[in-house]
Parts: structure tokens; C-alpha cells; sequence
């Protein structure tokens, strides 16, 4: 199932997702002096994460300081986006090692979007018990894989994700795995491989 090879090509297709959105973060940045009705939000924190996931951990904490600047200009989905990406930050601190800039990123996280599961599981702070057909069935899974990876038990981890994904109807269900910043799941291609396999196969 799971070879080297294959995921080495899963992880290849990085470099082309990060042509696309250099010309994404371009517009998204050209609002600032042409301003819309809906302006797009994300693209910083998207190329962050593609860039954690290749271990640029400056590249990916510049792209979430420049979408964190960006935000407050009437986007539809601002708070969500400001949670998500002080959440990728703490994730990048936790990488590093600083535990205490991790925790007051996830805190922060949680100040913008009280409910926000990753920052939850991040914490090791109790997850909502949610009924198998909620909306957020699928996130309280992905925390719940976030919160095992935390406590250094990855192979749970792994297999936690993979049944809130199977369990999903959502077509793209699981489809943030390449580029989750705590679950890294590149970091352990024995583990995480055949997971990254079936997203791939997912999507195409």
C-alpha cells in the first residue's frame, strides 16, 4: 500500500498548488487599493501551510502575519479565517518547539472563534461529544486526531482521522491532511501514507 515513491510524488504536487497561489495571494493583496464587495480572504493562510508543509517555517509564519495584516476589511469570513490562521501559527510554534507562543496562538485562535475545534484539541482542552450526522462531525474528528498527535500518539492519530473521513459523505472530506500543520503528516509517511493516498485518489 504505502511506498516511499508514492508519497514523495503526493508531496511533489506542492510545488505546482504554490504556482497557483502566488498568483492568488497577487489578487488578493491588489484589493487593498481596488476594494470589492467581497474580498477575498485565505490565500496568505493556504500558501503558509503549503510552505509549513515543506518545513519554510519562515516563509509560512511571513504568510500568516500578512493575512492576519489583511483582515478587518469587511470579508464574509474574517473571524473564521483569523482563528484558522493564529491556530497554523501556534501549530509553526509548536514545530518549534516554543510552547508558550504555541498556547497564546491557539488562545488567540479561540478569541476570534470560541468554538474552534483544532485550537481546542491543540490545548488539550475537552472536545464537544457531537451526534454522527452534525455538520461539524468531520472537524470534531480532525481535533480529536489533532488532539492524539499532541499527546505524541500518532498512529491513533492517523486511524482517528481515517474513520471521520470514511465515515464523511463529503466528497472532499480530509482534503486539509497535506498541509495540516500539527498532524504533518509528511513528517511520517509510514503512518500518514496510505491516508495522503486515498485524499489524492479522492480528489481525482
Amino acid at each position: 500500500h504505502w511506498s516511499p515513491r508514492r508519497t514523495k510524488c503526493q508531496a511533489g504536487a506542492l510545488e505546482p498548488a504554490l504556482t497557483v497561489l502566488h498568483a492568488g495571494c497577487a489578487a488578493q493583496d491588489r484589493q487593498r487599493d481596488f476594494p470589492s464587495d467581497y474580498p477575498a480572504v485565505g490565500l496568505h493562510l493556504l500558501r503558509g501551510l503549503v510552505y509549513a508543509a515543506q518545513e519554510r517555517l519562515d516563509d509560512a509564519e511571513q504568510e500568516f502575519a500578512a493575512e492576519l495584516a489583511d483582515l478587518g476589511r469587511g470579508q464574509i469570513y474574517s473571524r473564521e479565517c483569523a482563528a484558522n490562521t493564529w491556530y497554523a501559527r501556534g501549530a509553526v510554534y509548536v514545530r518549534r518547539g516554543q510552547v508558550r507562543e504555541a498556547n497564546a496562538a491557539f488562545a488567540r485562535a479561540l478569541e476570534n472563534e470560541p468554538g474552534h475545534l483544532c485550537s481546542l484539541a491543540a490545548l488539550g482542552r475537552p472536545l464537544p461529544t457531537l451526534a454522527p450526522d452534525s455538520p461539524r462531525a468531520l472537524d470534531a474528528g480532525i481535533a480529536r486526531a489533532i488532539a492524539l498527535t499532541r499527546a505524541g500518539r500518532h498512529a491513533d492519530a492517523a486511524q482517528v482521522f481515517r474513520e471521520a473521513v470514511m465515515s464523511s459523505g463529503i466528497a472532499h472530506a480530509g482534503w486539509i491532511l497535506p498541509v495540516e500543520p500539527i498532524l504533518h503528516a509528511y513528517a511520517r509517511p509510514e503512518i500518514w501514507g496510505d491516508m495522503l493516498a486515498t485524499i489524492r485518489d479522492r480528489a481525482t
